[in-house]
């Protein structure tokens, strides 16, 4: 089992979804449940936690196991100059770099939205993608410091995001 980045677009909150005699959602194609929301990170933006939203696509090709995208992370952190903790794995110390900025209230660094971001599951919101998705691009020119299965994984991660922003309503969501 792995990390599954997938993008909605055009996602509308569905204010009375059906449901079955015992409560339970019915399962709809179209539909998705937001996990965490806006309850716990603020990448989430106006998604709301424990709503159903239609949606008119999904895409899903962003697939990775949690460690690979952990040291995936903390390449990207490195690329762009956060710093370095000491006493951190190999594997991670950049990317704590990156979550010591944010801790310390330093949220508009390249990528922070994207490396301060939980890995297991939850939502990113449109206006963030947006700005995830411009952080990804500029990065994206300066990429020659990633290897080439790094690189591949940015551009999959660019086409992701590309499509989460280029309707209004569109979010990503870590599943």
């Amino acid at each position: 089992m792995g990390l599954c980045i997938s993008a909605y677009t055009n996602a509308k909150l569905v204010d009375k979804p059906s449901r079955d005699e015992h409560g339970n959602i019915i399962e709809d194609a179209n539909l998705t449940y937001i996990d965490i929301g806006n309850s716990k990170w603020v990448q989430a933006d106006d998604l709301v936690m424990g709503q159903v939203y239609s949606f008119e696509k999904v895409y899903s090709r962003f697939n990775i196991s949690y460690g690979e995208f952990g040291a995936f992370r903390n390449e990207l952190a490195r690329v762009l100059g956060y710093p370095a903790v000491e006493g951190e794995s190999e594997r991670r110390k950049y990317l704590a770099g990156a979550w010591e900025q944010w801790d310390n209230g330093e949220q508009d660094g390249e990528l922070a939205a994207l490396l301060n971001f939980t890995d297991s599951q939850g939502e990113i919101g449109n206006k963030t993608c947006r700005k995830i998705l411009s952080d990804l691009e500029k990065m994206s020119v300066t990429r020659n410091d990633l290897s080439e299965e790094d690189n591949e994984r940015l551009m999959l991660l660019m086409a992701t995001f590309k499509h989460a922003q280029v309707e209004d309503g569109g979010f990503v969501q870590f599943h």
